[in-house]
């Protein structure tokens, strides 16, 4: 079930609905700690994605339980901004098609309950916020307005058969 292609129809449907939620943790992922195996730490960190349309912007709001400063969070919130720009592309598309107005990028909320560092990272850290003029080896970079991206993206919003958008950025991330 594609959660976010369902919110995005909900939201061309319904541009007011508070519905569209898009839920990452499963009814497994507890499952595992209700059989007192707490070793494992292989649980979702993003809990849930909402989008809602306000003032015919359309805001997006990710609740994750944990993040990582250097591992995840420099990963999680270019591929949350693109989702956003996925379900957005997605419920305009359908909105046009009907004659209406579409809707317009808006804000980005990252809510995260224990966003850290590890210890391990820390000098990694500050060698990324250190001021130099290009970002030191190793550290983790993202970028949509290079060539050849938003053509990509262009051509998977219109069903070039990539799949989810979480399959389309690891299959876009991969290409040299």
């Amino acid at each position: 079930f594609d959660q976010s292609a369902y919110c995005a129809e909900l939201l061309a449907h319904d541009r007011d609905t508070r519905r569209a939620v898009a839920v990452l943790l499963e009814r497994a992922d507890l499952e595992e700690d209700h059989r007192m195996d707490f070793q494992s730490k292989d649980v979702p960190c993003t809990l849930s994605i909402q989008w809602l349309c306000r003032s015919n912007e359309l805001h997006q709001i990710v609740t994750m339980r944990s993040n990582d400063v250097m591992r995840g969070f420099v990963y999680d919130v270019p591929c949350m901004a693109f989702i956003h720009a996925w379900v957005l592309h997605a419920a305009n598309k359908r909105i046009q098609d009907s004659g209406g107005l579409p809707m317009q990028l808006g804000a980005y909320m990252h809510n995260v309950a224990s966003l850290h560092l590890y210890e391990r990272w820390l000098t990694r850290a500050q060698e990324c916020l250190g001021g130099s003029p290009s970002i030191p080896r190793g550290c983790p970079t993202f970028d949509f307005e290079a060539p050849g991206f938003l053509d990509d993206w262009a051509g998977y919003a219109e069903g070039g058969g990539r799949g989810t958008p979480w399959q389309f950025l690891r299959e876009w991330a991969s290409l040299e």
